[in-house]
């Protein structure tokens, strides 16, 4: 089928853009001293490169309008029906892509307050508002389905920026953010392609196909390691929350297949970065601090407090994220929204719980090892054979 060789064009142009782009972004930003630097919040241990998510716009805009042409050529464009909305859409999408990407960049380069980057997503989640895109149904969640507009545009919103932030907060340890997202895209992008929305699936793939380069040069790079920083967080984030948002929305038009439970898959392929970033919010404003105040209680964190290297914390946790979203898979055709969320939710606080016990429980064997340590000295000293 041609369409399939189009997403699968897609993916290739923009990956091949990343790995040629993103060595380059390395020399540059060493030859101009544009690093992360150590501080007492980073975990690494020496300066690294941080504008990997320059690439991130210019390759996903030109793999999809480069692809977009070629279809429109070999006769295989839009369907008429939805050719104006699907415009329309892109037009918006361009424009929020545009606000974060130099809200990001700014940041990455002189740091930007967190209000201004508010205001930057409140700029952005409007640009999807106003594309038509919005969430007009919960699905059944609480009993609800149509919801008013105005709610949707609020919840759109809402759903744009804490989709944001939780990509930008888990962005802790190589390739952990760009896996999470990695996964997230292929869903979304499989599901759109099965529902025969392709551009959409298309979009999924493209910015995929340049997070891959990126993935590889940030965890296995070593004279050209990187990190994406805020620009690339802000576009991966933005993207994500529009195509889930136009998820919602999907409903049985003759066209397209109604998608049970869609908010839980939302949910479900954002699992981990989603309810961490609820969890930490809660727990600083409960301590009185601000929700954006940093610090090292993500999932991350919690794992690398047991003793896991970088690598096996990434691995975990993107394991973690594979398994929840297999069980919400299965868990959809017997449970409805309601129970499936509350089964999500458990599962977060169980496993927050038992890294907490399993934390606990190695301190109190050190504890237990250190004060053995006393006794034993006192007995080797009672047992030592006396000079006289």
């Amino acid at each position: 089928m041609l369409i399939n060789f189009f997403i699968l064009l897609t993916f290739v142009i923009s990956a091949t853009i990343g790995f040629i782009v993103v060595p380059r972004i390395v020399t540059i930003s060493k030859k101009k001293g544009l690093f992360d630097y150590v501080n007492e919040r980073k975990v690494h241990t020496s300066p690294i490169p941080r504008l990997g998510g320059v690439s991130f716009l210019p390759a996903l805009t030109f793999s999809v309008a480069f692809v977009m042409g070629l279809r429109y050529f070999f006769g295989v464009g839009i369907p008429p029906q939805i050719c104006y909305s699907v415009l329309l859409e892109m037009l918006f999408l361009l424009c929020g892509f545009l606000i974060l990407y130099f809200t990001g960049l700014a940041d990455d380069l002189v740091n930007v307050s967190f209000k201004y980057k508010l205001v930057a997503q409140f700029l952005a989640s409007s640009m999807v508002i106003l594309s038509g895109v919005y969430v007009n149904s919960l699905h059944g969640f609480i009993g609800v389905y149509q919801i008013h507009p105005i709610i949707g545009y609020l919840l759109t919103i809402i759903l744009v920026s804490f989709v944001i932030n939780a990509i930008n907060l888990i962005d802790g340890i190589d390739g952990l953010a760009t896996g999470l997202s990695s996964i997230a895209l292929f869903a979304l992008g499989l599901w759109f392609w099965e529902m025969e929305l392709y551009i959409y699936s298309m979009l999924s793939v493209g910015m995929l196909g340049v997070i891959v380069p990126f993935f590889i040069y940030n965890v296995f790079g070593n004279r050209h390691k990187i990190f994406m920083g805020d620009t690339g967080s802000l576009l991966i984030g933005f993207l994500i929350a529009f195509l889930s948002a136009k998820l919602c929305m999907i409903v049985s038009d003759g066209s397209t297949t109604s998608f049970r439970n869609a908010p839980t898959f939302v949910f479900s392929i954002l699992f981990i970065p989603l309810f961490d970033a609820a969890r930490v919010f809660v727990e600083r404003i409960r301590k009185g601090k601000s929700p954006f105040h940093p610090d090292k209680t993500h999932i991350h964190h919690k794992f690398l407090a047991l003793g896991f290297s970088h690598k096996q914390a990434m691995v975990t946790i993107l394991f973690i994220a594979g398994l929840v979203i297999l069980l919400n898979y299965y868990l959809s055709k017997v449970l409805n929204i309601n129970m499936m969320l509350l089964v999500d939710i458990a599962l977060g606080v169980l496993m927050m719980v038992t890294l907490h016990r399993i934390k606990q429980h190695q301190e109190e064997e050190i504890e237990g090892s250190n004060a053995l340590e006393p006794v034993i000295n006192i007995s080797e000293k009672c047992n030592k054979p006396s000079n006289l």
